[in-house]
């Protein structure tokens, strides 16, 4: 996914005629999706075991 939404983003850069800025913004998020996918975060919040009898 993260390939794809890299690829995109350079194929518009390559049609950008009037950058506005916002294309160093746009890399910036990209960057770092692509940081959280390659390294993603242990969550600290513990889900509780629900027991399937009381359903």
């Amino acid at each position: 996914m993260y390939s794809k939404l890299r690829k995109r983003y350079e194929s518009l850069m390559d049609k950008d005629f009037f950058p506005s800025g916002a294309a160093e913004k746009t890399l910036a998020l990209l960057n770092a999706v692509g940081q959280k996918l390659r390294n993603p975060e242990v969550s600290a919040i513990s889900l509780p075991i629900l027991d399937r009898t009381a359903y």
